[in-house]
């Protein structure tokens, strides 16, 4: 039996609604603006511009004058410290469906706070890309649980979390540099890739087993799990102010975009309700059930699909077992 295909999971705040209570601030971007600031944007504005409208404001009515950056770092530590409080209780729900899944090799996190609760984690190296400019920290860094025997998952942060909160990535100033960064990993990655097809030429491997090696290799950006591996966008609704996200679909598109490439390139599968209806959404963007389905039955039919490839993997390691003995 073939081994399953490696999937990355794309986690937004809906993740949150399996963990914490109903209504808590961390279970939507209009809870969470909600509860900082107070308003909730327009659909036709991005929540983004909340950020800045809030640093205006702030300033506005600041005894003392303060740079805008600083008026930044204060919202963004209060952020983190509201964040990690209300974290750190959490995480009693079991998720070994996901953390079990070994077809299952990163998750990229939306959000600023740990995913499932889960705080006993262990940070991977950044890499050296340009001359190690600040910016590519949370692009270039991964964690995985301490306990590997637990999960092997690696846990990527592209918007920073509440570790570093001079890192995290709040508000249309700091979202509108996501592209650029990403448009030099992507240039390092394909450096990467083209180094590793030079040598299935020379070697006689196969083109996708190395790329699938490049994309399970410790210390690289999200991005290579992000092109070459099955994507599931988990509790997101993908939005329009979501730029790195769709820099980075941008680019998966263009990686695969000759003919000879397109048998590497694997489905992308997006977890919507009946009112995300298909003309919202890109046709490259499967949606992963039935759209009618609630949310609930939705998550429900995942964890059956999760654990039956963990009873398969299991069933198949057994056999494999027997037959080597």
């Amino acid at each position: 039996m073939n081994k399953p295909t490696n999937k990355t999971l794309i986690l937004g705040a809906g993740i949150n609604n399996l963990v914490f209570p109903e209504g808590h601030f961390l279970c939507s971007w209009e809870s969470f603006t909600k509860y900082f600031f107070n308003t909730v944007s327009p659909k036709n504005i991005p929540s983004t511009i909340l950020m800045e409208e809030t640093i205006r404001n702030i300033s506005l009515g600041a005894v003392k004058s303060k740079k805008a950056s600083r008026i930044e770092q204060d919202i963004l530590f209060n952020i983190a410290e509201n964040v990690k409080n209300s974290s750190q209780h959490q995480g009693k729900k079991n998720f070994d469906w996901i953390l079990s899944n070994e077809s299952i090799t990163d998750i990229i996190s939306l959000n600023f706070n740990l995913p499932f609760g889960i705080d006993n984690f262990v940070r991977g190296n950044e890499i050296e890309v340009k001359d190690q400019r600040i910016e590519f920290l949370n692009n270039c860094q991964f964690w995985k649980l301490k306990d590997e025997s637990k999960s092997k998952i690696r846990f990527w942060f592209p918007h920073g979390n509440v570790s570093n909160p001079e890192q995290m990535v709040f508000g249309a100033h700091r979202y509108k540099s996501q592209t650029s960064y990403l448009s030099e990993l992507f240039t390092s990655l394909k450096n990467e890739e083209r180094n590793i097809l030079s040598s299935a030429k020379k070697t006689q491997l196969k083109q996708e087993f190395l790329l699938k090696k490049l994309s399970n290799r410790d210390g690289f950006s999200w991005l290579a799990p992000f092109f070459y591996n099955e994507l599931y966008f988990l509790g997101t609704s993908i939005s329009a102010d979501e730029w790195a996200m769709w820099s980075a679909l941008t680019l998966r598109l263009r990686n695969f975009a000759k003919l000879e490439n397109r048998k590497y390139e694997h489905p992308i599968f997006h977890m919507r309700s009946g009112t995300q209806n298909d003309t919202s959404y890109p046709h490259f963007i499967q949606p992963l059930y039935d759209p009618s389905m609630s949310y609930d039955d939705q998550w429900k039919k995942l964890e059956q699909d999760f654990r039956k490839e963990i009873n398969t993997h299991c069933s198949q390691s057994k056999k494999n077992n027997k037959s080597q003995r």
